[in-house]
Formats: C-alpha cells, sequence, structure tokens
C-alpha cells in the first residue's frame, strides 16, 4: 500500500493554463467533493529582475501548491486529473491560448512526496569536510568527458541544503509556497550541500557554485521545494550545468511511483530550451531497488559510486533501462570519504552517490570559461 500522508497536492504545466486553472477553481468538482484549497501558484518570476520575463510569459513553466486532509492525495490528484483531461463543466481557456497550447490541459498533479539527500553520514557537516587526501582521491576518480559532451560553461545550480561561503546569492526554495522564493546570502544549515560543492570545485576549480536551496536543515525537501528550485534551473537560463545529489525519499510500496512531475518538467523544458546538463545520483537503496527521480528522467547523466576496489558500490540503486551513466568515486562504510565529528563527541562515516554525482558535475565542466 502507498504511503499517502503529504496534506498538499501539486500541479505542473505552462503558466497560462495553471493560472487558468486558480481563476476557475471554484468551478471544478473535485476541490468540492475532497475540499481542497485553491491552488498557490509559487511565483518564479519574483525571484530577480533578470530572469522574471523568463518566468511571465504563458508558456513558462510554472508549479502551484493545493492543500488538503492527509491522505487523500492519490484519489484527489486522479480525479482531478480525470477531471481537467475529460470535464466539459468549466470555461474555455481561450484568452488563455498561446502558441503552444494543443487543444487541452497539460497539466500534471501529484500527491505530495518527500526528497532526501544521496549520501550516508551526519548533520552538521563542517564547511570543507575532505581532507587534501580524500580530495585527491576523488578527484583522481573523475571520468573523461569529450568536450562536444560537457556544459556550455562553468554555472552550477546546486541543489541541496545550500553552500556555506558561495561567492553568490543563494535561491531559497523551503517553504516557498507559503512563504515565497526567498534570495539571501550563501548558507547551509546541514552541510550536506557545502560538501557536494567542495568536491565539484575540486575537481574543477573554475566551476562557479550556484547554491539553490531545496532541503532543509534535516536534509529532506518537500517535491514542491524541490521541483521549484529544480524548474527554475532548468528554464531561468542563469545555470550551465545542475548538480542533484538528491533522490525521492523511498514510500514502502510506491519507492519509485512517485515524481512523475519531475518527468514531465524536465520533458517540457526541453522541448522549449536547452537545457543545462542535469547530473543526478542514482541513490544508495541497493542493486534491488531502482533509482528515484530525479535519476529516472531520460536526460539525466545518473552518477553511479565507485568502492575502493574500482568496482561499482554495491549501495547503488539500479538505473532505469538505457540510462546515461558515469562513474566515480563514492566511498563506502568501510572505507569512507572522510569522518564527520558530532557536538555529542561521537563520529560517523561520510560516504554515498551524493558525492560521485559531485565529482562526475565537475568532470562535465568546461576546462575554460566561456
Amino acid at each position: 500500500m502507498c504511503e499517502d500522508s503529504a496534506g498538499y497536492s501539486t500541479v505542473v504545466g505552462p503558466r497560462a493554463q495553471i493560472e487558468w486553472l486558480i481563476e476557475y477553481w471554484s468551478g471544478l468538482a473535485t476541490p468540492r467533493r475532497f475540499h481542497i484549497g485553491r491552488p498557490q501558484l509559487v511565483e518564479l518570476r519574483e525571484v530577480d529582475r533578470d530572469t522574471s520575463p523568463r518566468f511571465q510569459a504563458p508558456e513558462s513553466p510554472a508549479i502551484a501548491v493545493a492543500h488538503h486532509h492527509p491522505g487523500l492525495g492519490i484519489p484527489a490528484t486522479s480525479q482531478l486529473q480525470a477531471e481537467l483531461m475529460v470535464g466539459r463543466d468549466y470555461p474555455p481557456m481561450e484568452r488563455f491560448d498561446y502558441p503552444y497550447y494543443l487543444g487541452g490541459p497539460q497539466l500534471l498533479w501529484e500527491p505530495g512526496f518527500e526528497f532526501q539527500a544521496t549520501h550516508q553520514g551526519s548533520v552538521n557537516n563542517p564547511d570543507r569536510p575532505f581532507d587534501s587526501v580524500q580530495l585527491s582521491e576523488l578527484v583522481g576518480s573523475a571520468p573523461t568527458i569529450p568536450a562536444d559532451r560537457r556544459a556550455g560553461g562553468p554555472r552550477v545550480a546546486v541543489l541541496d541544503t545550500g553552500v556555506r561561503g558561495a561567492a553568490c546569492d543563494m535561491v531559497d526554495f523551503i517553504n516557498c509556497a507559503s512563504q515565497a522564493v526567498i534570495t539571501r546570502p550563501a548558507d547551509d544549515p546541514h552541510g550536506h550541500g557545502s560538501a557536494v560543492a567542495q568536491v565539484i570545485t575540486a575537481v574543477q576549480g573554475r566551476a562557479e557554485i550556484h547554491p539553490v536551496r531545496v532541503l532543509n536543515e534535516d536534509n529532506i525537501g518537500q517535491s514542491y521545494e524541490v521541483l521549484a528550485g529544480l524548474m527554475y534551473a532548468l528554464w531561468s537560463g542563469r545555470y550551465d550545468l545542475i548538480n542533484a545529489s538528491l533522490t525521492t525519499k523511498r514510500l514502502g510500496a510506491c519507492a519509485t511511483s512517485l515524481g512523475r512531475s519531475i518527468d514531465h518538467t524536465v520533458r517540457y523544458c526541453s522541448a522549449m530550451v536547452n537545457l543545462p546538463v542535469l547530473v543526478a545520483a542514482a541513490g544508495n537503496d541497493g542493486s534491488g531497488t531502482l533509482s528515484g527521480y530525479p535519476a529516472r528522467v531520460p536526460e539525466a547523466v545518473v552518477a553511479l559510486a565507485l568502492d575502493n576496489t574500482g568496482g561499482r558500490a554495491a549501495y547503488n540503486s539500479t538505473p532505469p533501462p538505457g540510462a546515461v551513466t558515469k562513474e566515480a568515486y563514492g566511498g563506502t562504510d568501510t572505507s569512507p570519504l572522510g569522518s564527520l565529528t558530532h557536538s555529542t563527541g561521537s563520529s560517523s562515516s561520510l560516504w554515498g552517490t551524493s558525492f560521485a554525482a559531485a565529482v562526475i558535475s565537475g568532470a562535465y565542466l568546461p576546462e575554460r570559461s566561456v
């Protein structure tokens, strides 16, 4: 049985159609039946002045969040999807038409769910948890990427917990459905994102790290937070590569069934603009478990971790058939990348596909700034 405990669901699609949906919400039958609140648009056009025109265009991707009682996500979203596809009791969309409109709603509903970072270790990582020997081992495992396959520039969006000490401000998507998107000085209340950024920079010193915070201080992100962050990184034109050292959190029997909104968003954006390179960690749940999203997206480069023998680590989740995969060192519990000391004085090891993804992201960056 699938876990369906989130008290919200998301809808993604063209901005014009989501605006229509919000305006005519009261005319739909499903919201009345399930007592679903009017969706709240995550306003990406207000992030900054330079990217605003991209996100106010009617064809730009958008996301809205609708709140409801926990446990209603699966039945509510399935009925909303059906009503929007076949229903005829709501006003037409003429005044929201645009060149990409194909004659019917292009919206995808999905119950809320969670993401988590793809590493093993502790909270409160230090700013730079790897010493020179550990970094050298990581850098030495970087795959060779042909020049014509590399990213178009050095700008890296690190979708994570933030990055301490980054040169540019951080775009913060935590609680963006209720508190809007916030741009603030670079920070990282957890440390995972800072560790990932350190590895990327060690592999390619010219990397320009841009923190995009989608995971909280407990290393967890709600689906609307990750979706909004990824949508911004894909469409804004600000980034050449996206590092996603995270995956969908396992939900019992629905371990990989949630995340189609990620797939929908990436495919929609890829049909409109040239996408940044997307490097996604495979996950650490073992070969008997399929990778979650965004590693399941066909456009992603899936990062697999090598152990200290040079073979694939046993903890790698299994990417989908046909996925583009690259390998780099990720350590193991017996041969960790580093040791983290907690405030209590205890310590734990640090390893996982998060750091293999960081190595691969660095390898995909151009050797010279362009």
